[in-house]
């Protein structure tokens, strides 16, 4: 990313603002940092301040309805922050999930390794497997993911082509050693972002997705 930051992340909050949730905070009793769901007791980013686990996840666009003992998406990053990475493809298999992307891995390490993977909710609410799902490892460089939902061969929305280039020339124009001030500032100015894409650049399967446009997401 930049020489004086081996990992930089930026996230925004995949959710209906009237839900619930609660501030970031330290939590003593588990050495996570990290804000909470309010509603279901899980997190969408977090990191184990001593054990450097790190995960982050976003949902993936779908109106499908599924039954109310669906596992909340916050759990599974709550998994990996107090279990680490190793076995949360066991974890994601043995519970229903809505579709999610998550990014996760030990990060407190001067070469940071991630890992991405994408599930799609099951077919009908009875399946428990997912209808799809996928992984493959975080290269080095600007990593960037929206809600697209990749199973159905989706290319990437406007706002994630836009995000990368405006992320890389940001990162570029930095001096050699930035405050961190700044670089949390200057992203989260680009973050904020809230347009719609040009005319005839909408995502085919409009259906799928709600009809006010919003910001990048990871």
């Amino acid at each position: 990313c930049h020489p004086a930051f081996p990992f930089i992340f930026a996230h925004n909050r995949d959710e209906y603002r009237a839900r619930p949730s609660c501030s970031v905070t330290l939590e003593s009793e588990t050495g996570v940092a990290c804000g909470r769901d309010a509603e279901a007791g899980g997190t969408v980013l977090g990191i184990h301040s001593l054990r450097g686990h790190f995960a982050a996840l976003t949902n993936r666009s779908c109106r499908r309805e599924l039954p109310s003992s669906r596992t909340s998406r916050g759990r599974l990053v709550e998994y990996i922050l107090l279990h680490g990475p190793d076995s949360v493809k066991a974890f994601v298999s043995s519970r229903v999930f809505d579709g999610f992307h998550l990014v996760f891995g030990d990060v407190l390490t001067e070469d940071p390794q991630l890992e991405y993977i994408w599930c799609e909710a099951p077919a009908s609410g009875r399946d428990s497997a997912p209808s799809a799902a996928g992984s493959q490892e975080v290269n080095q460089g600007i990593f960037v993911l929206s809600n697209e939902n990749v199973s159905v061969g989706e290319s990437p929305w406007p706002k994630s082509v836009w995000l990368r280039t405006a992320v890389s020339s940001f990162l570029e124009a930095l001096p050699s050693d930035p405050l961190v001030h700044d670089v949390q500032e200057g992203l989260a100015e680009i973050m904020g972002h809230a347009d719609a894409p040009p005319p005839g650049q909408e995502v085919a399967s409009r259906s799928s997705i709600p009809d006010k446009r919003s910001g990048p997401f990871l």
